[in-house]
Formats: C-alpha cells, sequence, structure tokens
C-alpha cells in the first residue's frame, strides 16, 4: 500500500518540473497538536516546529484545467517537524506533493490554499516497552496530510512573503493500531523566490468552454487493511465495492454519489468490552453506506473528497459519518463507439472525524 502511494507520488513529482516557471519556498511553521479525542493518552506539552522547503513551478494558459482553477501552482516539499510532546512524538519527516489553488488572485498578491498528500516518517512511535503512552501514532511510516490558507504578497518581481494558517495530520490509516493520528493546527510563515514572475490574468468562467459530457458512471473496488485493537493483534483485510453516478459542473470539477458495501473481516471477530468481561460477538462483516464525493480535476490528476453515511454498521459503536480523501489517477480513455471509459488508480485515507480506520487502494471505471 505505501509503495504503491510512493509510486504516485514519485510519478507527480516527476511531472512537475516538465516545464518553467519554477520556483523555491522556504517556510516556518508554528503550532501545537490537538487531543481531539477522549481516548487520547499523551499529555500535550510544548509547540511544534516545523520547517518546509518546497519546490514547483505555475501552470500556463494553455489547458482548459488550469484556467478553471486560475493557473495554479504545483510542486514537491520536504516537511522537518518537531512535534508537541517530543518525548511520545520525537520529530517527523515528510515528502509531499501539493497543489496551490488561487481563490483571490491579484496582480501584486493572491490569496489561496493549498492541498498537500506524502509519506512521513516519525522517530517516535508506539512501543509497548519504550513508548507506551503514546497511542496516536502506531508506526514509523505514515502517510501525510497538509491544507493551508495563506496570503502571497509580491515584495519583489521574484520574490513574494506568505502568511497564512494550516492543518497537517500523519497516521498510518489503521494498519498498525493503537494509530489515533496527529492533528496539528499551524500557523505561517515565508518566502517564495519565483525565477520567472508570476503569470496573472484575470479569467472569466463564462469564458470557458462546456464539459463534453455532463453525466458520467463509474464503479470502484478498493482494498485495506485494519486492526481490531492494538499492538500485537491481528491484522484484517477490508474491501470496499462502490457503484454511483457523476456529474461535470466545470471542464475541471466533478460532483459524485452512490452507494458503497464493504466487507470488513474485523467485524466478525470485534469483541465487545463492558468491564472486565468479554463477550465474543459472530456478526455479518457487511457493511453499506451512501456517500457524496468531490473531484477538482487537475490533468489526469484529481483531488477526490468524500463524506459518507452509514445505513449498515454493525458491532462497531462508530460515527455515522465516515470521511476519505486522497488523490485519483485518470489513465486515458478508452474511446467506444457511445462513450469514453476511463480507468482509474486512487489511494485514500478513511477517518472518522481525525482518527483514520484505514489506507485505501482502490481502482475502478467510469463511463458515459
Amino acid at each position: 500500500m505505501r509503495l504503491i502511494s510512493t509510486w504516485l507520488f514519485c510519478w507527480f513529482c516527476g511531472n512537475i518540473f516538465a516545464q518553467k516557471p519554477v520556483f523555491i519556498g522556504l517556510d516556518y511553521l508554528i503550532g501545537k497538536s490537538i487531543n481531539h479525542t477522549e481516548k487520547f493518552k499523551p499529555t500535550l506539552t510544548g509547540l511544534t516546529n516545523t520547517i518546509n522547503l518546497s519546490v514547483g513551478k505555475q501552470s500556463d494558459t494553455i489547458k482548459n484545467w488550469q484556467k478553471r482553477w486560475k493557473l495554479p501552482d504545483f510542486g514537491a516539499g520536504f516537511i522537518y517537524q518537531s512535534n508537541t510532546s517530543k518525548q511520545y512524538f520525537g520529530t517527523t519527516y515528510a515528502f509531499y506533493g501539493f497543489t496551490t489553488l488561487p481563490i483571490i488572485p491579484r496582480e501584486k498578491w493572491r490569496i489561496s490554499h493549498q492541498i498537500g498528500y506524502g509519506v512521513a516518517y516519525a522517530t517516535k512511535h508506539f512501543d509497548e516497552q519504550k513508548n507506551p503512552e503514546n497511542n496516536v501514532i502506531g508506526s514509523a511510516w505514515n502517510v501525510y496530510l497538509d491544507l493551508r490558507f495563506f496570503a502571497e504578497i509580491n515584495v519583489h518581481k521574484h520574490l513574494t512573503l506568505n502568511v497564512g494558517a494550516g492543518f497537517n495530520h500523519f497516521s498510518n490509516g489503521g494498519v498498525h493500531k493503537p494509530n489515533l493520528g496527529l492533528n496539528t493546527p499551524v500557523a505561517q510563515m515565508g518566502l517564495k523566490y519565483r525565477f520567472a514572475p508570476v503569470v496573472w490574468q484575470k479569467i472569466k468562467k463564462d469564458t470557458l468552454p462546456k464539459p463534453e459530457r455532463r453525466h458520467e458512471y463509474f464503479f470502484r473496488f478498493g482494498t485495506g487493511i485494519g486492526q481490531i485493537r492494538g499492538y500485537g493483534t491481528a491484522q484484517y483485510p477490508i474491501y470496499a465495492a462502490s457503484i454511483g453516478y457523476g456529474f461535470y459542473t466545470s471542464v475541471a470539477n466533478k460532483v459524485m454519489g452512490g452507494i458503497i458495501m464493504e466487507h470488513d473481516a474485523r467485524l466478525r471477530d470485534f469483541n465487545l468490552v463492558k468491564g472486565e468481561d468479554t463477550t465474543h460477538v459472530v456478526s455479518k462483516p457487511f457493511t453499506c453506506a451512501l456517500f457524496v464525493a468531490d473531484e477538482m480535476m487537475i490533468g489526469r490528476f484529481a483531488l477526490h473528497y468524500e463524506a459518507g453515511l452509514y445505513l449498515r454498521h454493525p458491532s462497531f459503536k462508530v460515527n455515522p459519518i465516515y470521511l476519505k480523501a486522497g488523490p485519483t489517477f485518470y489513465l486515458p480513455p478508452i474511446h467506444a463507439k457511445k462513450s469514453d471509459v476511463k480507468a482509474f488508480l486512487g489511494t485514500y485515507v478513511k477517518t472518522y472525524w481525525g482518527t483514520a480506520q484505514m489506507m485505501e487502494f482502490c481502482m475502478g471505471m467510469t463511463f458515459n
């Protein structure tokens, strides 16, 4: 699973620097991790200090999706993060790919939001002997998610000042428990040097072409790995299948909805604990949920955001709503007589309000 995520990340980064203009950035971020669940054991002390080095390029005005997202930036970054409560969480190193989408672009300043996704290495994680209180990070290797909003102010035609705020999360997606995940709100300040001046162009939505096709149907199969409890317990496969309908709101955005069925082998062997008494429960290992999603199309990549509501989830006392996010990669279409058929690959993190259930790898097809 981690190798697949890394391959998608490297493929993405390799395509970033095929053209100019390129930029380099250096940011300092400061914040403090939050206790997002009553199960959180470590005492949080001190601040999180982060150094972020990034390289990337601004997209051009050739493709319609670039115009729709107001000429976004793409790049790759490296994070050095000295965590809150360093005695439990140590230091995190992360490599990630990112997209910066302007919200309000102007010639001398712009307000943007940035989305990052990658892999992280934690120097300290749960250890039954050395770090038993850390029920937040269950393994050294983790998935890294990053969301920021910031203002970029021109101080020179090649240099900008970045000021903003954001949020980062890393966890292993429930592959190794305990794994509540570490969530950190941060404030950001930094500089970005562009080797060519930023391209500014006022683009009106009504000047963009309409989507060639508005309607789309899809099916998707996914798999992941999860544990029932924690360190030393068995790992179980999780399988998911979904069907749904998609509607293109523009040439670069698609809203989706559908139904998803999961086969979660943990449900069959899950133990309900009441005090010191443990009762073995045999349950049908199936769940069912309705979901809605949005995909921001960035070339062959898409940023996928999904929320689902369970119709059936036996045995587990979970939040009835789940969240899922990650990148999707669409392969070139297969042109049929009456429709275009496209295969896709995706890797998503599925969570219950900040606590990961699993890291999911999926594949599927769309058709008109």
